[in-house]
């Protein structure tokens, strides 16, 4: 009798609930959001998810599911013209969702001041706050610029410095950020690359033509328009295609221009956003990939060229410095070095061989879905 009432007490139980403070899922899906997803699916036969996300487009005033099966909460940021996006004004509407919804963990990725609201909420619940840093920038909220968003930036760095010292656990995607956020603010955390499934079939290139990619979404910080300046230069090589994906994020790069651009350079194609299989199976045919932003943490499509047997030549961002320590391209730092860099590779095949295999090795080695299993544990240490 002592035993079916334990099982009893036992089976009664709720699930444990996990809030995900994460960016613009599902109406947007950009890196963060892409792992984010995966490491939601890994836990949802244990615990009861839903997400908070964030959007100017699309607002709904009560939740809704997405395509996944996962509840949405959609919240808006308060934009005034020539200022930055205000954060903080979510607050309330994150607090509110939050007291609704008690969840036992939150899970934020990125940084904005919408983990105060995080902070609060597990002070008063005991509920455990998990950030994920994404960009190294998250790591240097307080460096404020002085300008017109000058009381804005300082307020809400005040908020997430104390989101970041409130955290009971802290993910980083990289070994610098990790040391970083260790020197800087004495926290230590768990590093953990970025990841992704390993690819059914191990991809054979055609080493005739040249195929070179950028993919993100179109903003000032990803520099776009430096990629279609290579597709410029090299529009007298017959052998060498550039072609852009990505959603368009910023006025400036409208969709009228990309067209204009396409019909005036016959080396470059706009494909537009385009699904991730879409993406693999570019890549699976193609020979480099090139990076143009000012920053990013562990890239996602770093992870997906790699197991594609694509080396990356970046203007700025080499996580760890793997690009350079284990050839699997090349950071130049510079334009013209770019330049440099993508005419070598098209002139020396063999390289360009041995770079790509290089990033295969690489990934399999350390950007599988065995790092997942090292998040998830995390998640389960504390309902074990």
């Amino acid at each position: 009798m002592v035993k079916c009432l334990k099982v009893k007490s036992y089976m009664s139980r709720r699930k444990p609930k996990i809030c995900f403070l994460v960016g613009y899922f599902p109406i947007f899906r950009g890196g963060a959001e892409f792992q984010s997803l995966f490491i939601a699916n890994s836990l949802k036969k244990e615990y009861e998810i839903f997400f908070i996300s964030e959007s100017q487009q699309y607002i709904e005033s009560s939740p809704f599911f997405s395509e996944e099966g996962f509840k949405i909460y959609v919240v808006d940021r308060f934009n005034l013209p020539k200022f930055k996006p205000i954060y903080l004004i979510r607050y309330w509407k994150i607090k509110d969702i939050l007291d609704r919804e008690k969840p036992d963990i939150i899970y934020h990725r990125a940084l904005n001041a919408g983990i105060y609201a995080a902070t609060r909420y597990c002070k008063s619940t005991g509920a455990k706050l998990f950030w994920h840093a994404a960009i190294i920038g998250d790591l240097f909220i307080d460096k404020i610029k002085f300008d017109h968003n000058f009381l804005i930036s300082w307020l809400e760095s005040k908020l997430m410095l104390k989101g970041i010292f409130s955290s009971d656990l802290i993910f980083t995607q990289t070994v610098e950020q990790k040391d970083i956020l260790f020197k800087k603010f004495g926290k230590d955390s768990l590093q953990v690359y970025n990841f992704l499934p390993v690819p059914k079939e191990v991809a054979v290139k055609n080493q005739r033509s040249l195929k070179v990619f950028w993919i993100a979404n179109l903003k000032q910080k990803k520099q776009p328009e430096l990629f279609i300046k290579l597709a410029e230069i090299f529009s007298e090589v017959n052998n060498i295609e550039f072609i852009m994906m990505g959603k368009i994020q910023d006025e400036r790069y409208s969709l009228s221009y990309l067209e204009r651009v396409s019909s005036e350079l016959k080396n470059f194609r706009y494909l537009g956003e385009v699904p991730v299989e879409t993406v693999n199976s570019n890549l699976f045919e193609g020979h480099i990939l090139v990076n143009t932003s000012k920053s990013e943490g562990f890239s996602n499509t770093f992870v997906q060229a790699f197991f594609y047997k694509v080396p990356v030549v970046s203007l700025l961002v080499d996580p760890d410095d793997i690009l350079e320590n284990y050839e699997l391209g090349f950071c130049t730092l510079t334009f013209d070095k770019m330049v440099d860099k993508i005419t070598l590779l098209n002139e020396n095949r063999d390289l360009l061989q041995r770079m790509g295999l290089n990033a295969y090795n690489f990934a399999m080695e350390n950007l599988t879905i065995k790092n997942l299993d090292v998040i998830k544990s995390k998640f389960d240490d504390y309902y074990s």
